[in-house]
């Protein structure tokens, strides 16, 4: 298992990008349910996963591109800790 702040790490790294693209003027945490709420819509997803690719070095599988898996920072870093 990853180390405890390596998990906090990418947590404020994808917060503050979430927050800066997404929701600059809204009150989000990470328990935040981004897509229910409408921050992240399908066409945002597609820049997160990209900005996810590329800063984490990981190819994800469509399969992988689920609701439960986007839509809270909690449950995205969950399972990206499962992947990596």
């Amino acid at each position: 298992m990853r180390p405890t702040n390596e998990l906090e790490e990418m947590k404020l790294d994808l917060f503050e990008y979430i927050k800066k693209e997404y929701a600059p003027n809204i009150t989000i945490d990470t328990c935040t349910n981004l897509m229910t709420r409408g921050i992240i819509d399908s066409f945002s997803s597609v820049n997160l996963i990209l900005y996810i690719e590329k800063k984490y070095n990981v190819k994800l599988r469509n399969i992988e591109f689920t609701k439960q898996n986007f839509d809270s920072l909690d449950n995205l870093v969950s399972f990206l800790f499962k992947i990596l």
